[in-house]
């Protein structure tokens, strides 16, 4: 655990590497809703490029740095959330739908996605890089594609699951092989022995992302493509 603790060029690193992401991600998130686009759009989005940014600094950086880079983005949702209601980041990425646990929803997959960051990490060490690219494409396909496009639900009938469809799902799906086959080439694999693995990665994933309950998904697909990865390589 003691490769956690950042150190000096580590919070340097991490605080440039969330200076860039968390100004580009806010930009767009909240640019986006101001525009007019749909809450569940540009959550993901910001979903998107915070995890890709971890991903991708992971590949140069030891874990460490990704904490400090992990560090600022929680100061800043938890500053979000402290402003609440009619804060632009607060209103980019909280769900409408979810009243007055807005909050407490946010807060919720903020710590999902740390401690499955962190639990990708001591599973499959520098291969947690395919982890954060596969939590972050995958999670940020499904709920919009799902939303627009969804007409076949999924046959799970727990309220704690949301509504999932298979529309949603092929898009996790897609998202997921391609994250996990750009992350597995970021660490040196072939194209061909990428796409095998992501080939096995990916529909694995699907299914978890499918049953987990709504706020949990940051940490069981981060979790769920270590495990796989740590089974098979």
């Amino acid at each position: 655990m003691i490769e956690l603790i950042p150190g000096p060029m580590d919070v340097v690193w991490g605080s440039v590497a969330a200076a860039v992401v968390y100004s580009a991600g806010v930009a767009v998130a909240v640019g986006g809703h101001a525009r007019g686009l749909r809450t569940g759009d540009t959550r993901k989005l910001f979903h998107l490029m915070v995890f890709c940014g971890a991903g991708v600094l992971r590949t140069f950086a030891p874990i460490s740095a990704v904490v400090a880079y992990g560090a600022w983005g929680v100061l800043l949702i938890l500053y979000a959330i402290r402003r609440g209601t009619g804060y632009p980041l607060f209103e980019s990425v909280a769900r409408p739908e979810d009243g007055d646990q807005r909050g407490l929803n946010i807060f919720l997959s903020l710590i999902s996605t740390g401690a499955g960051g962190v639990l990708a990490h001591l599973l499959a060490g520098q291969a947690a890089v395919v982890s954060y690219l596969v939590g972050g494409c995958g999670d940020a396909l499904g709920e919009p594609i799902g939303i627009r496009w969804g007409k076949h639900p999924l046959p799970l009938r727990s309220k704690l699951l949301g509504r999932r469809t298979v529309e949603g799902s092929l898009g996790v799906l897609a998202g997921s092989f391609v994250a996990a086959m750009g992350g597995l080439m970021l660490l040196g694999v072939g194209p061909v022995s990428a796409g095998m693995r992501a080939a096995v990665i990916a529909p694995v994933v699907t299914m978890v992302e499918a049953i987990s309950p709504r706020g949990t998904d940051n940490f069981t697909i981060q979790v769920t493509t270590a495990l796989v990865m740590l089974a098979h390589w």
